[in-house]
């Protein structure tokens, strides 16, 4: 390796891992590494994120515009690695060595973080579905019995990014648990693991209803989801009486870590509930302010716990949930509270940027005015239909995904 080589990747060890890495993912610390050691692919692709990671980080602090990268001269360096990375897969692509796919899927989630890091949504979505078509063929689907071992690290970074990016896509997740799996599954009520396997089959379900519903074709009435949202509000109900119950008793006992998923759990089960009742149309979400108060509370807690502050993560952490009570409390206090974390913690987790969904909240005040600064002049007044909030969604999420690179 060349001077630069070694420092990228010393810079990838001890910086860019542990951040990407600080919530719930073992895959950049572990996996990542011990693969550079075997394979030149996925050593070209990590330097060439750690060298774009600290272009992008140098930017940030000197406060430039994006555009600016594009002359960076260790941006250039990176995308140079990464064309290396691209070249040496490709001149294996009729091989048949069992590591293959394995090595291609590991690269291929290193592009992802790359795009999105440099804001360019369509690259990463497009290397995104390559990563799950190639799942998908081996069997890591609803039904199939997956016919290739993948590392189940690697598997779960995909599902995780599926999942994360299915709102900005407006496609169906095909790598989600099926509801049969963790339904039966006898520890469900009685272990973190087995409700961590619950949540993630309610998830699945509430992703998949709330989707349908915020992209339902205009004219087209959602009356036909009722019963389908009453079973789920019912399901979510009782699922967070399940997590409050069970870590009520072992929080205690648990460790700093282990205390960090189970306040992430509960925010996360909260956030469910809330989306269940914000995109169904009935009306108003005066209802549900309460909810909207509590579920921030729960944010406000667990950032208070745990001081850690990454630039990006690939974990889901507290975005997603932000969103809802940025976009539609009542409450507008609540409203600008959420707001303001947001401002505070400027960070990415996954396709999810807290500068572009504060950007989006501000503009959709009626006080807002195009390029103002003072954020305390822009306080918003007036509350949001629930017409309004789904709609406002709708925009955040199609300005996302129709970014071109």
């Amino acid at each position: 390796m060349t001077s630069d080589d070694r420092r990228c990747y010393s810079y990838f060890q001890f910086h860019v891992a542990p951040e990407i890495a600080s919530f719930t993912s073992v895959l950049w610390q572990k996996l990542v590494l011990q693969m550079t050691e075997a394979e030149p692919a996925v050593l070209h692709a990590v330097i060439g994120l750690s060298a774009i990671s600290q272009s992008v980080s140098a930017a940030c602090k000197a406060q430039k515009h994006a555009i600016s990268l594009k002359y960076d001269p260790w941006r250039q360096f990176g995308l140079e690695q990464l064309g290396r990375s691209f070249a040496l897969l490709s001149r294996r692509h009729s091989s048949h060595d069992p590591q293959l796919v394995q090595v291609t899927l590991m690269c291929c989630l290193i592009f992802i973080v790359c795009d999105l890091l440099q804001h360019q949504y369509n690259h990463a979505f497009n290397h995104l579905q390559n990563g799950i078509q190639i799942l998908s063929e081996l069997g890591y689907g609803r039904v199939l019995i997956p016919q290739v071992s993948v590392e189940q690290e690697l598997v779960a970074a995909f599902q995780q990014l599926e999942t994360q990016s299915t709102p900005f896509r407006g496609q169906q997740p095909v790598l989600w648990l099926p509801k049969e799996k963790s339904a039966t599954h006898p520890s469900s009520k009685r272990s973190s693991p087995g409700l961590q396997l619950t949540f993630e089959s309610l998830r699945s379900s509430v992703l998949k209803f709330t989707t349908d519903l915020v992209f339902l074709p205009e004219g087209q009435s959602a009356t036909q989801y009722e019963a389908e949202y009453l079973t789920l509000l019912e399901r979510g109900n009782q699922f967070i009486k399940e997590v409050d119950s069970h870590y009520a008793r072992v929080y205690p006992h648990l460790s700093q870590e282990e205390r960090k998923h189970a306040d992430l759990m509960r925010i996360h089960t909260s956030g469910e509930g809330l989306v269940l009742k914000c995109c169904f149309p009935t009306g108003t979400l005066e209802p549900h302010a309460e909810h909207f108060r509590s579920h921030l509370s729960l944010i406000e807690t667990f950032l208070h716990r745990f001081p850690e502050r990454p630039g990006m993560t690939m974990d889901e952490a507290v975005l997603p949930s932000l969103v809802l009570v940025a976009f539609g409390s009542p409450d507008l206090d609540v409203r600008w509270r959420a707001i303001d974390v947001l401002l505070a913690w400027p960070h990415l987790e996954g396709p999810w940027d807290s500068r572009a969904i504060a950007r989006k909240a501000i503009e959709n005040t009626p006080e807002y005015v195009p390029g103002c600064v003072e954020i305390e002049t822009v306080r918003v007044r007036k509350p949001i239909s629930q017409k309004r909030f789904t709609m406002i969604l709708q925009e955040f999420f199609h300005e996302i995904g129709d970014v071109k690179s």
